[in-house]
């Protein structure tokens, strides 16, 4: 095992037996955000490490204003982005738009192209979750009241500038920073949003 500039693990040559521990190693450390394996049938070893754990499918999206200005949550000591789990028979889509709306009080948001698709592990008790959220570029017209959702734990809602964005991007969950900066490669498209 080597440690990265970064702080994550790196596990070389991992054997598919030894990927469940190598993950649980992973969730009992709480300073290490990123693990990387290298194994040589790793559809294997996903599936093994995978194990009991429950799929959570989830989806949210990054709104920019008219004023191209950001729109982020602030719950549990950290800035977030607006999402949530997807219901049975809903699409990621409409999941995206009705999770924004629900966290900020934005209305109608207008949805465009996917950004990403991002995954974390996480522990309720005993049990574990890999939740998948799909990110989708949205935009809002004109002015609008913001109103968090105190019942999810949502303390603030508020726009930021790219400006404003930089130094809050090291309090940003790697997930989230990561969404933000691909976001920035869509900015020429993101004049293409559709209504769903």
């Amino acid at each position: 095992m080597e440690v990265a500039e970064s702080g994550a693990q790196i596990h070389e040559d991992v054997k598919v037996k030894d990927a469940p521990k190598i993950l649980q190693l992973f969730l009992s450390e709480q300073n290490l955000y990123d693990i990387f394996m290298q194994c040589f049938k790793p559809s294997k070893a996903m599936l093994a490490m995978l194990g009991d754990m429950c799929v959570v499918e989830a989806a949210g999206g990054l709104v920019r204003n008219e004023l191209g200005h950001n729109l982020l949550i602030y719950r549990n000591g950290f800035w977030d982005l607006p999402k949530g789990k997807i219901e049975p028979g809903e699409s990621r889509k409409l999941a995206a738009m009705r999770e924004v709306s629900e966290e900020t009080g934005l209305k109608d948001p207008q949805i465009g192209p996917l950004i990403t698709s991002t995954h974390h592990i996480y522990k309720q008790g005993n049990q574990k979750f890999l939740k998948r959220t799909h990110w989708y570029a949205m935009s809002c017209n004109g002015p609008q009241t913001l109103t968090p959702q105190a019942e999810e734990g949502i303390e603030q809602v508020c726009w930021k500038s790219d400006a404003e964005m930089q130094p809050i991007i090291c309090n940003l969950y790697r997930n989230i920073a990561e969404v933000y900066r691909k976001a920035q490669a869509l900015l020429p498209q993101w004049h293409t949003i559709e209504n769903a």
